[in-house]
Protein backbone atom coordinates (compact mmCIF):
# COMPACT_ATOMS: atom_id res chain seq x y z
CA UNK A 1 0.00 0.00 0.00
CA UNK A 2 2.55 2.60 0.88
CA UNK A 3 4.43 1.65 -2.40
CA UNK A 4 1.80 2.36 -4.24
CA UNK A 5 0.94 5.45 -2.65
CA UNK A 6 4.41 6.72 -3.14
CA UNK A 7 4.01 6.45 -7.08
CA UNK A 8 1.04 8.24 -6.70
CA UNK A 9 2.69 11.73 -6.32
CA UNK A 10 5.39 10.95 -8.72
CA UNK A 11 2.91 9.96 -11.60
CA UNK A 12 0.88 13.66 -10.35
CA UNK A 13 -2.28 10.77 -9.55
CA UNK A 14 -3.60 13.08 -6.46
CA UNK A 15 -4.20 16.52 -5.98
CA UNK A 16 -2.87 18.40 -3.04
CA UNK A 17 -5.97 17.75 -0.76
CA UNK A 18 -5.72 14.48 -1.48
CA UNK A 19 -2.18 13.92 -0.67
CA UNK A 20 -2.78 15.77 2.87
CA UNK A 21 -5.76 13.17 3.30
CA UNK A 22 -3.78 10.59 2.60
CA UNK A 23 -0.79 12.00 5.12
CA UNK A 24 -3.75 11.91 8.07
CA UNK A 25 -5.69 8.82 7.20
CA UNK A 26 -1.91 7.29 6.89
CA UNK A 27 -0.09 8.49 10.00
CA UNK A 28 -3.40 9.03 12.69
CA UNK A 29 -5.42 5.92 11.50
CA UNK A 30 -3.11 3.04 10.34
CA UNK A 31 -0.01 4.88 12.09
CA UNK A 32 2.41 3.76 9.74
CA UNK A 33 5.53 3.98 9.87
CA UNK A 34 6.97 3.07 6.64
CA UNK A 35 4.57 5.93 5.14
CA UNK A 36 6.50 8.75 6.89
CA UNK A 37 9.99 7.85 5.71
CA UNK A 38 8.76 6.78 2.19
CA UNK A 39 7.30 10.90 1.73
CA UNK A 40 9.18 12.81 4.46
CA UNK A 41 11.52 14.10 1.41
CA UNK A 42 8.12 14.30 -1.27
CA UNK A 43 7.79 18.23 -1.12
CA UNK A 44 6.06 19.07 -4.82
CA UNK A 45 3.02 19.39 -2.13
CA UNK A 46 4.36 21.69 0.17
CA UNK A 47 4.03 25.79 -0.53
CA UNK A 48 6.35 28.09 1.23
CA UNK A 49 3.94 30.41 1.17
CA UNK A 50 1.19 28.36 2.63
CA UNK A 51 3.66 26.77 4.85
CA UNK A 52 1.14 28.35 8.14
CA UNK A 53 -1.29 26.38 6.76
CA UNK A 54 0.25 23.63 6.36
CA UNK A 55 1.68 23.60 9.78
CA UNK A 56 -2.04 24.22 11.25
CA UNK A 57 -3.27 21.35 9.40
CA UNK A 58 -0.68 19.16 10.58
CA UNK A 59 -0.53 20.02 14.29
CA UNK A 60 -3.93 19.70 14.45
CA UNK A 61 -3.61 16.16 14.08
CA UNK A 62 -1.82 15.93 17.13
CA UNK A 63 -5.03 15.09 19.02
CA UNK A 64 -6.37 13.09 16.55
CA UNK A 65 -3.87 10.32 17.52
CA UNK A 66 -4.75 7.34 19.69
CA UNK A 67 -1.30 6.34 20.37
CA UNK A 68 2.15 7.12 21.32
CA UNK A 69 2.82 5.39 17.78
CA UNK A 70 0.91 7.79 15.79
CA UNK A 71 1.95 10.86 17.86
CA UNK A 72 5.81 9.48 17.29
CA UNK A 73 5.38 8.98 13.67
CA UNK A 74 3.33 12.61 13.44
CA UNK A 75 6.55 13.97 15.11
CA UNK A 76 8.42 12.55 13.13
CA UNK A 77 7.38 13.66 10.05
CA UNK A 78 7.19 17.35 11.23
CA UNK A 79 10.48 17.13 11.90
CA UNK A 80 11.70 16.18 8.53
CA UNK A 81 9.09 18.51 6.43
CA UNK A 82 9.92 21.67 8.59
CA UNK A 83 13.75 20.68 8.71
CA UNK A 84 15.45 23.90 8.66
CA UNK A 85 16.90 23.83 5.16
CA UNK A 86 14.76 21.36 3.42
CA UNK A 87 13.74 21.97 -0.27
CA UNK A 88 10.01 22.62 -0.96
CA UNK A 89 8.44 23.18 -3.56
CA UNK A 90 9.15 26.62 -4.25
CA UNK A 91 11.99 27.37 -2.13
CA UNK A 92 13.65 26.53 0.87
CA UNK A 93 12.09 26.22 3.82
CA UNK A 94 13.33 28.46 6.97
CA UNK A 95 11.94 27.32 10.07
CA UNK A 96 11.92 31.73 10.92
CA UNK A 97 8.81 31.50 7.65
CA UNK A 98 6.74 30.01 10.27
CA UNK A 99 4.93 32.70 12.35
CA UNK A 100 5.66 33.13 16.05
CA UNK A 101 3.07 31.06 17.50
CA UNK A 102 3.91 28.28 15.25
CA UNK A 103 7.64 28.26 15.66
CA UNK A 104 6.97 28.37 19.07
CA UNK A 105 4.77 25.18 18.78
CA UNK A 106 7.20 23.38 16.52
CA UNK A 107 10.29 24.17 19.11
CA UNK A 108 8.86 23.41 22.32
CA UNK A 109 5.88 20.60 21.26
CA UNK A 110 6.96 18.81 18.03
CA UNK A 111 10.42 17.94 18.63
CA UNK A 112 10.16 16.38 22.36
CA UNK A 113 9.27 12.83 21.92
Amino acid sequence: LTYYYWICPINNLISKDDFFTLVKIMIIEYESGSFVSAFSDESQYFSIKSCNEIFNFLYSLFPLCKSENARSNLRRYFRWVFDDGFKWSDGIFRIDMLNEKNKSLFLSSCLVE
